[in-house]
């Protein structure tokens, strides 16, 4: 793990922060998630960033932003391979996490996107303004004195710890709110952990405007084969969640006619065993739609 460098700004941040070094910071964090709310396994993303530029957030992960650079040099719009070295290095990539989660503060707005196979679903809907309640406890996390607020959030309970040495208030994933830089957040069931790694001044501009390109349907950058939807925010999830854990609509809405998968000594799994071996559980609880 590398360790932090810490960052002073002299500019106080307000509630819908606007004024902050121009440059912004780029925030490197783990993140954790459980494969089933029943089981104890869980997946971890450990190249997870959020860009933050005064004015607008991106969360997204490296691996996946990388992957998306390629695919502009590996692949016309017709999705025929044009640069085999790119296409290569694509072939690397595979596993890296394909949400992203994108905040305009000025416009007040959100955007969630997925990229499942060769589906593109993004859903836009406003921002919500979290009510954290602060608490007195306090702590320490990779050399920053920190602070915990509780709050509850797009239908989850969230405990977060905040730095107000770096006094912008953002974090992972559509947190923020918090009088500083959220270095750690949870939710109450334990089914979602974010931690900051490490942070450091943005040496080149924000990658918001390219990841929220990439993840727009209407964008020149998408092949033509790939299906593309574009909602509001609940019907988005509605659709990803229930892609997730629902083969056949997968299949359906992917227009794929089969798929298999086998164990790790090669052993091919029932449909049972496929269906049980993981439920996505997404961060926005599907109980706030009710």
């Amino acid at each position: 793990m590398r360790n932090c460098i810490k960052i002073f700004f002299a500019i106080a941040i307000v509630c819908l922060p606007d004024l902050v070094c121009a440059q912004g910071i780029r925030i490197y964090y783990g993140f954790e998630r459980k494969r089933n709310v029943k089981g104890t396994k869980y997946d971890a993303y450990m190249d997870m960033r959020t860009d933050y530029d005064g004015n607008t957030a991106a969360f997204y992960c490296e691996k996946a932003f990388v992957r998306d650079s390629l695919r502009q040099f590996a692949f016309d719009k017709n999705g025929n391979a044009l640069d085999n070295e790119a296409y290569s290095k694509l072939v690397d990539l595979r596993g890296g996490m394909k949400e992203v989660s994108l905040i305009d503060f000025k416009n007040n707005a959100i955007v969630l996107g997925y990229k499942p196979s060769y589906i593109l679903i993004r859903g836009e809907g406003k921002l919500e303004m979290p009510k954290w309640s602060l608490t007195e406890e306090t702590g320490e996390m990779n050399g920053y004195k920190t602070k915990k607020a509780v709050g509850e959030y797009y239908g989850r309970k969230w405990t977060i710890w905040y730095t107000e040495e770096i006094p912008d208030n953002v974090g992972p994933w559509l947190l923020w709110g918090a009088p500083g830089l959220i270095v750690k957040a949870e939710d109450e069931d334990k089914i979602f952990s974010f931690y900051m790694i490490y942070v450091e001044e943005l040496s080149a501009k924000s990658r918001y405007d390219f990841i929220n390109y990439s993840y727009d349907p209407t964008s020149s950058y998408q092949r033509k084969k790939d299906r593309k939807y574009r909602y509001d925010l609940k019907d988005a999830e509605k659709m990803y969640t229930r892609m997730k854990n629902d083969r056949k609509y997968s299949y359906q809405v992917e227009g794929v006619i089969s798929s298999q998968a086998f164990d790790k000594s090669g052993r091919k799994l029932t449909d049972v065993e496929m269906d049980a071996a993981y439920k996505y559980i997404p961060l926005i609880s599907e109980s706030y739609w009710k």
